[in-house]
């Protein structure tokens, strides 16, 4: 071959190898044009919010954990001998005093006899007894799981959550089982809020059935996610069997807030906790939200009032009169209505505490608020219905303000009848006062009070009295008083309102406070506010006061200061 020809042959190869090259690179920088961007997966947008939901569970599954623990303990201490008192009320004691969310306990022999109860067998525990003890189908035996904690219907139509241990001593032998009645909202409020205070979310505590231990939207009436869904909200209904049905996840979804009166657009990362395998317990779910976007239901209202708060109460009474009960209701329900204007509006319940009119939650109407607490753990519906049975009159509480972007708010109240099945409720916020205490005092109320308690019953009444008159227990921080059923007052701290019998006692609108403590402490105690005129000056005292019975013919109540009000 001669050199030209191998020249040539040069030439065409390394035009061949340039085309080809050109070609390579043609394709690879069409590719990199072409290709889409990958969009990152929810669970890597919101890595964040599922990290968050994981480290709650943790912390959820440690403190079911650590409770779990310490009832084991307490029922191999009892099963040695279930009939010894003093042993049974001492250990009763130690975790009823430490554990705020415990309720109730109940010894129960293998013949399904109740042998000891802390605190004594009344009339507050007879629904979980006919339930957890005389049912026919509840048997336990040695060979029952080490704990069973589950949510039980009662026949109030409300449901509690119970655990409940078989007692089987050391050689064996099975001498009956515990029961333990819980306050799930105890259980989970400071756990989360502690939680939602330190990262922005919003979280759930839910049961693998579907059952809301903890919902941080209070006014909601579901007590299950299940009875959340709707035909209409298939995004809300994926969103349920997902958490249901897999162990971590995250999706978005559109749903209607109760707590927010609007349309929100979410994020929902949730986790389930583990649980020790001789637990048997329907493991907690953590579901942790955020809002993306939201779209307002119902407008602040443009018709406004000069009327005073009894004034406007006395208008809708005479339109209720007018225009008759179903009428009135459907423009008490209207919230462009006639009596839904920027200062007030009108709500309505029966005498059996089911919501008939709220302009603002449509999704309320028709639904038993027994159970609703205010952020205070303050039984506002039950104050109202109580209020409404005496004749009418004011009701303090902590609600949203709808005008002021849902914040919850001091709201006075005025009740009043219409007849002896239902009646009407309007008030008015006040937003400078900030009338809101943590969870932290609220717990140690109720910490303080079992010590009380405990104290007493350790100690005997007269030893007891003596010794708490003198100053033994005293708290600055917290007043403490303890009354016989007839009001008189048997301890007290120096207060402003110490008196002889509490039935005297009047609150700055004329409200029996004695009658109100009372009727809590009958019903087996909680919160309530108080609200007194100061002997010295033109203000008033607002407390946050905590009742609790001792036995059938004591009980203490406990206040905390929460704002001074200037009256004039």
């Amino acid at each position: 071959m001669s050199k030209i020809d191998a020249m040539n042959i040069g030439r065409k190869c390394g035009i061949v190898l340039l085309l080809a090259a050109l070609l390579i690179l043609t394709v690879s920088s069409a590719g990199c044009i072409s290709q889409p961007v990958q969009e990152p997966s929810l669970e890597e947008k919101y890595a964040d919010q599922l990290a968050a939901a994981k480290n709650l569970t943790t912390i959820v599954e440690t403190y079911v954990v650590n409770g779990s623990q310490a009832l084991r303990e307490a029922a191999g201490i009892i099963a040695e001998d279930p009939t010894n008192e003093t042993l049974v009320d001492q250990t009763f004691a130690d975790i009823y005093t430490a554990h705020t969310s415990v309720k109730y306990f109940l010894v129960v022999n293998p013949e399904k006899q109740i042998i000891d109860a802390c605190p004594a067998e009344n009339p507050i525990i007879t629904p979980y007894i006919s339930v957890m003890v005389k049912n026919p189908e509840t048997t336990y035996s040695a060979d029952s799981p080490a704990i069973t904690m589950k949510t039980v219907g009662i026949g109030t139509g409300d449901e509690i959550l119970v655990s409940i241990l078989p007692l089987i001593t050391k050689d064996g032998t099975y001498t009956g089982y515990l029961i333990v009645v819980f306050d799930p909202a105890i259980i989970y409020e400071k756990l989360v809020k502690s939680f939602e205070e330190t990262t922005g979310y919003s979280a759930w505590i839910i049961e693998q059935n579907g059952n809301i231990l903890y919902t941080p939207e209070r006014s909601q009436r579901e007590d299950s996610i299940l009875l959340m869904t709707a035909p209409n909200q298939t995004e809300l209904n994926i969103l349920t069997q997902a958490i249901l049905n897999t162990k971590s996840g995250v999706k978005t979804y559109s749903t209607y807030s109760y707590g927010k009166l609007k349309i929100v657009n979410r994020v929902a990362a949730w986790d389930s906790a583990r649980v020790p395998a001789d637990v048997s317990i329907s493991s907690p779910i953590v579901v942790v939200t955020s809002d993306i976007d939201s779209t307002i239901q119902v407008d602040t209202p443009t018709r406004t009032t000069n009327l005073r708060l009894e004034e406007f109460a006395l208008s809708a009474y005479l339109s209720i009169q007018k225009t008759g009960a179903k009428a009135a209701l459907a423009e008490f329900n209207k919230p462009d209505g006639n009596f839904t204007t920027q200062e007030y509006y009108v709500a309505a319940f029966d005498i059996n505490n089911t919501q008939l009119a709220n302009p603002y939650r449509p999704g309320l109407l028709g639904a038993d608020r027994t159970e609703y607490v205010d952020i205070n753990g303050v039984s506002t519906v039950k104050m109202f219905t109580g209020r409404a049975k005496q004749g009418g009159g004011y009701v303090t509480m902590v609600y949203e303000n709808p005008a002021d972007n849902m914040e919850s708010q001091l709201k006075v109240s005025y009740v009043l009848p219409i007849n002896e099945t239902w009646y009407i409720t309007t008030g008015e916020y006040y937003p400078e006062i900030r009338a809101i205490i943590s969870p932290d005092t609220r717990m140690e109320m109720i910490q303080y009070g079992r010590e009380i308690i405990v104290f007493i019953q350790k100690e005997g009444r007269e030893a007891a009295l003596a010794s708490l008159n003198n100053g033994s227990h005293y708290r600055s921080d917290i007043e403490l008083s303890i009354y016989d059923s007839a009001g008189n007052s048997l301890v007290h701290d120096p207060n402003p309102w110490s008196t002889e019998n509490l039935l005297g006692i009047t609150d700055i609108y004329g409200a029996s406070i004695g009658r109100d403590v009372l009727t809590i402490a009958h019903e087996g105690g909680g919160f309530n506010y108080i609200n007194l005129p100061s002997k010295s000056d033109a203000t008033t005292q607002l407390s946050l006061g905590y009742v609790h019975p001792i036995d059938d013919e004591w009980f203490i109540l406990l206040t905390v200061p929460m704002k001074i009000i200037e009256t004039v």
